[in-house]
């Protein structure tokens, strides 16, 4: 709607001259300074700044995933998931977690606003998943341990040397859904299930930091934009406090 305003207000003499903002007993000596310069384009400062901040908005309501956009505080989200409470929601979450590391883990969805650096799984939301994938690995019973071979029996498929698990190596076998593992996806699956609060928690940490490109435009053109809305009240208090 800007456009339309800005025409009605900013272009249009009538409006314009109507609108017109003035202060009581101001006087200017001599040639107007650059605050009174700017006292003057006070309703032009308004309406790029509206204009500016409504692009912002729009950017946002266009990027933002849907989770977050309808349940911003992630307590509101989970209470909202766990109100349903389904298998196949905790575990299509679970997946979408996976997929959101995975990606991230290769780069594929690296931003070059931030020197290739992919900011949009940050390390405390890949810590969490790590700590996350640790437990529901140490707690599943994998159904066909016996019928593995020796070194995937004991489970060091996914552990190094040290015996540290390589959550790299679980997720790509998560991420894969190869038929030959569907067992131990199963498995986990199961964790998930059963720790569906902390799959859902990570979930929408993830989607908070996701398509860091457009939250960055989006953080621009909200500062710009409140900063020109509020660049009129700040000239109208220097000349207010000026000829105090």
């Amino acid at each position: 709607m800007m456009p339309v305003v800005g025409y009605l207000v900013i272009f249009n003499s009538t409006l314009a001259a109507w609108l017109g903002t003035t202060l009581s007993k101001r006087t200017i000596a001599g040639v107007p300074d650059f605050w009174d310069r700017m006292f003057d384009r006070n309703l032009l400062l308004l309406y790029f700044g509206l204009l500016i901040f409504g692009l912002g908005v729009a950017l946002y309501n266009a990027a933002v995933p849907s989770q977050v956009k309808r349940f911003p505080s992630v307590e509101d989200y989970i209470g909202a998931m766990e109100s349903i409470g389904t298998r196949n929601l905790a575990i299509g979450s679970f997946d979408h977690v996976v997929a959101m590391y995975f990606r991230n883990l290769h780069g594929e969805e690296t931003s070059p606003m931030f020197s290739g650096k992919n900011t949009s799984f940050p390390a405390h939301v890949s810590s969490g998943f790590h700590r996350l994938v640790e437990e529901m690995f140490n707690a599943a019973e994998i159904e066909d341990w016996e019928d593995s071979p020796e070194e995937d029996r004991l489970g060091s498929r996914f552990r190094s040397g040290s015996g540290y698990l390589m959550v790299d190596e679980v997720a790509e076998v998560m991420y894969s859904g190869r038929g030959i593992d569907r067992n131990f996806r199963h498995s986990m699956y199961g964790e998930a299930v059963e720790r569906s609060k902390d799959v859902y928690y990570i979930e929408h940490k993830a989607l908070e930091h996701s398509k860091p490109l457009f939250r960055f435009m989006t953080f621009g053109l909200y500062s710009v934009g409140l900063f020109l809305t509020s660049f009129p009240s700040l000239v109208t208090s220097i000349i207010i406090l000026r000829s105090w």
